[in-house]
């Protein structure tokens, strides 16, 4: 992930990716926002999600026990990453698996306490989550 890079280190990498050898190579990288320069010579491939067959197979390759295949599928959403992490702490989940989707969140300017009421929320509908933040701020006044 080339913006964990410090500026300094990502212009470095940057300067030497712009003048390779017109030969082909593979970039990895968990974001859609592609430096500039990377744009002229990168051919962006989107990963998708598993299909159902293809994440219980992964589930069961990475040794993931049977009371918890199940917990691990519906958590996972078929994301390839969520299932790794899911599968090595099947009663938590990881710091790695936590900050990859905080730092995804963080792009996204959220309000924080909302998403925390929708994680606790088990299915409420969305008039009864909207009803809790509206107490919840009168409770500050």
């Amino acid at each position: 992930d080339i913006h964990l890079l410090p500026d300094d280190e990502r212009s470095i990498f940057l300067e030497i990716v712009k003048n390779l050898v017109q030969t082909e190579r593979v970039l990895i990288s968990g974001r859609y926002a592609i430096e500039p320069i990377l744009k002229i010579i990168t051919t962006p491939v989107r990963l998708s999600r598993l299909d159902d067959n293809d994440a219980f197979d992964l589930i069961s390759k990475l040794g993931v026990t049977y009371d918890a295949k199940s917990k691990v599928f519906n958590l996972s959403r078929n994301i390839p990453l969520f299932i790794k992490e899911l599968s090595k702490n099947e009663d938590k989940i990881s710091i790695a698996l936590m900050t990859v989707v905080a730092s995804r969140l963080d792009m996204f300017n959220l309000d924080w306490k909302l998403l925390y009421l929708l994680s606790k929320s088990s299915g409420k509908a969305c008039s009864e989550i909207l009803a809790i933040d509206e107490d919840f701020y009168e409770s500050l006044d």
